[in-house]
């Protein structure tokens, strides 16, 4: 589904062509665009097309992606004016685009991840696995290696990484290879974000209660 944008967007495609803005997504159910070299108080843009939490947030080029927990992720093309809206049915908590940010890898609520086609929104290839569990909160994945493999966290303290054309799972860890896996999962155990270092080829996971949370940095060759 392709809509018009109601708002003149051509200031916002400016400000990310000087590296000066800032996004962010919001439980109003809005995507607003910053200027960090400005005073104001006041957003550049606000986007309101959103009908819940947006809860994550992914700029290439000119394109705005923008997931939410109305279960739809939505393109924003700065250049045309349009916004495209393509309906995963599960509540989105990561959107992370491709390098050639031609797809986009999407994770939801239903312990699944997607590679959706930037340009029709066509699901390439699903991703699951026994173990992986992503029910109750926002979990960030990420690509890494050259968009060869997809790392993400889950809520019972283990990270799986997953070889993106293949589809299978190479590696399943422990967040802290010290702690042993339990068959029951709480806050403290959620992986709650996956990042990876393409200089220095490392990657790093995040999780804990909130509270006292920890990270933990791992080289890995991801072969």
């Amino acid at each position: 589904m392709i809509a018009w944008l109601s708002q003149v967007i051509h200031p916002l495609a400016q400000l990310y062509n000087v590296l000066t803005g800032l996004g962010t997504g919001s439980f109003d159910a809005t995507v607003k665009f910053w200027d960090t070299k400005s005073n104001s108080t006041k957003p550049l843009l606000t986007l309101s097309e959103a009908k819940d939490s947006v809860s994550s947030l992914a700029v290439a080029g000119h394109h705005i992606f923008a997931g939410s927990i109305d279960g739809r992720v939505r393109t924003y093309d700065i250049r045309m004016g349009e916004v495209s809206i393509d309906t995963i049915g599960a509540p989105v908590t990561s959107v992370t685009t491709t390098n050639q940010a031609d797809s986009v890898l999407v994770s939801t609520l239903d312990s699944t991840l997607r590679l959706m086609d930037r340009r029709d929104g066509k699901s390439l290839k699903t991703y699951k696995a026994d173990g992986f569990i992503n029910e109750t909160y926002r979990i960030r994945s990420t690509l890494g290696a050259g968009d060869a493999f997809i790392l993400s966290g889950s809520e019972n303290g283990e990270i799986f990484i997953w070889d993106l054309l293949e589809g299978n799972v190479r590696h399943q860890l422990r967040h802290d290879p010290a702690s042993e896996h339990k068959s029951t999962t709480g806050k403290q155990d959620v992986i709650s974000a996956v990042t990876y270092c393409p200089t220095r080829m490392e990657w790093a996971s995040a999780g804990g209660d909130g509270m006292f949370p920890s990270m933990i940095v791992r080289q890995c060759t991801l072969t």
